[in-house]
């Protein structure tokens, strides 16, 4: 366990040794732009614990309780004095050993052999699918770009992936097992059903299903009711935890207009059919192949594991705006199930864990392709992965001179940045968190860019209610506007240049 979490962390160690001269690692290796919406909303939280606003909206609306646990990670940040992006990477490689523990407490409970146990836990640890195999033929499988889908990933890519995870597998774990935490076993449910709906809300509704279609079916097998009474103040408890919470969640993002337009463009649609086959590889063959010749029914713990599967990968296609975070969890299922066919099917001990290392073999090159694609990006001087010196200057001095809530015009990738190290808002900063984000986008391409009158610009940027406007190399790429000599200049930092937009 200790050297997956290791693997998930080695890359970023080496990240910082190969940025160039006058650059700086950013902290991120996969998916930077969600990264730094991470390190802005740990900025609220250092001020406002629980009170969450868009930082990238031009008109976000009053605070609600959404993206509490980066709000928590932000206020410990503040709490201890430490720069936001170390408590980012502490929290996840704390999820990642607390998503692999209750992976390892599940198992125990749910495959009879320690046989399988040990070759599911080491599916689980280091197993990916074989979607290298679909790159020649222009494919991109989740495993190599949906970190949900597979666990290592799931630690690798950020810091609630894994904490969701752990949770999701121990709300499973605390309604299914009678002798899991049995003294505490109730309050433990209420307080993971909270939790889980703090970091990751959606991850309760396979929590539900799963523990439900389970129960309805052992007490359908054994026909008795008394068992599956006995899971109900569990469930109930998770419930009580959850439901409130993901009601209150619910109407604030369907009533609140900047949360409802935020809501209406995060959608994460799942991939192809074929991908996802490809994504979870031979894990899943083999899979499938223990449920149907290894006996997999037979069993009550791995009936869990069939349902939890099952309603995975039913969720997975189901017509959610969410579709795609539904991978979220369910490589524990299908490498359990794995551990049990190869035990099941395979009787030579040795022979097993032939299979399990050329398994994994198999999986190496998806590995080796997401963590490689990140470190090469940085070793390139990627922009995207990368924060220059002088960019970063420019980001403090906005800290310290822009007022909190101050709106500010720039580009795509500075817009996604500002937030992350000052109290200012920008126009364009986020594909899903800016309302109306194609439309803000636009209008800064337009901006930047613009033709017409100088007076037009000033009195657009004055009804688009910007107060000031950074211009550094990105917006030099977008144009080299005439309006900015009817600015006041505020500061200039190498090629980055701050104005101020005097409101009349």
């Amino acid at each position: 366990m200790l050297l997956a979490v290791l693997l998930t962390t080695a890359p970023y160690i080496v990240a910082t040794t190969l940025a160039k001269p006058g650059t700086q690692f950013s902290g991120f290796l996969l998916n930077p732009v969600d990264g730094f919406s991470y390190l802005a909303k740990m900025r609220q939280g250092t001020h406002s614990p629980l009170e969450f606003t868009l930082p990238y909206a031009a008109q976000p609306g009053p605070g609600t309780l959404l993206f509490a646990f980066y709000l928590f990670l932000g206020r410990l940040s503040g709490m201890a004095g430490v720069q936001p992006i170390w408590i980012y990477h502490v929290a996840r490689i704390a999820g990642t050993l607390a998503m692999f523990g209750s992976a390892w407490a599940l198992f125990k409970r749910t495959l009879n052999s320690k046989a399988a146990r040990g070759l599911a836990f080491g599916l689980a640890l280091f197993g990916s699918g074989v979607g290298w195999l679909g790159v020649p033929f222009g494919l991109l499988p989740n495993d190599l770009w949906v970190p949900e889908s597979i666990p290592l990933l799931s630690g690798y890519a950020n810091a609630h992936f894994a904490f969701a995870a752990a949770l999701l597998i121990s709300g499973i774990a605390l309604i299914a097992f009678d002798d899991y935490f049995p003294k505490q076993r109730l309050p433990l449910a209420f307080a993971v059903g909270l939790a889980l709906a703090l970091v990751q809300p959606f991850a309760a509704l396979p929590v539900l299903l799963t523990a439900a279609i389970w129960t309805a079916w052992e007490a359908y097998r054994q026909r008795e009711l008394r068992p599956a009474l006995s899971r109900m103040p569990a469930l109930l408890a998770f419930v009580a935890g959850c439901g409130p919470l993901l009601a209150y969640e619910l109407l604030v993002v369907r009533l609140q207009p900047a949360l409802a337009a935020w809501a209406s463009q995060n959608l994460t649609p799942t991939p192809g059919l074929l991908e996802t086959a490809l994504g979870y590889g031979l894990v899943l063959m083999l899979a499938a192949a223990g449920i149907g010749l290894g006996g997999a029914m037979r069993r009550s713990g791995e009936r869990l594991l069939v349902v939890w599967g099952a309603v995975g990968l039913v969720l997975l296609f189901s017509p959610l705006a969410l579709q795609r975070r539904m991978a979220l969890g369910l490589f524990f299922p299908i490498a359990g199930l794995a551990g049990a066919a190869l035990v099941s099917l395979i009787h030579s001990a040795r022979r097993r864990t032939l299979a399990m290392v050329a398994v994994l073999a198999l999986a190496l090159p998806s590995h080796a392709i997401v963590f490689g694609a990140g470190l090469q990006s940085v070793a390139s001087g990627d922009a995207a992965l990368v924060v220059g010196d002088d960019e970063r200057q420019a980001y403090r001095e906005i800290a310290r001179q822009v007022p909190a809530g101050q709106l500010v015009l720039a580009g795509p990738q500075s817009g996604n940045r500002i937030p992350a190290f000052s109290e200012a808002r920008v126009l364009y900063g986020h594909p899903f968190e800016t309302p109306h984000a194609s439309q803000q986008e636009s209008v800064v391409i337009e901006l930047f860019g613009w033709g017409g009158e100088t007076a037009g610009a000033v009195d657009r940027l004055r009804g688009l209610g910007v107060d000031y406007v950074l211009f550094g190399p990105e917006e030099r790429q977008l144009g080299s506007p005439d309006w900015l000599d009817q600015l006041q200049a505020v500061w200039s930092l190498g090629e980055f240049h701050l104005y101020r937009v005097a409101q009349r």
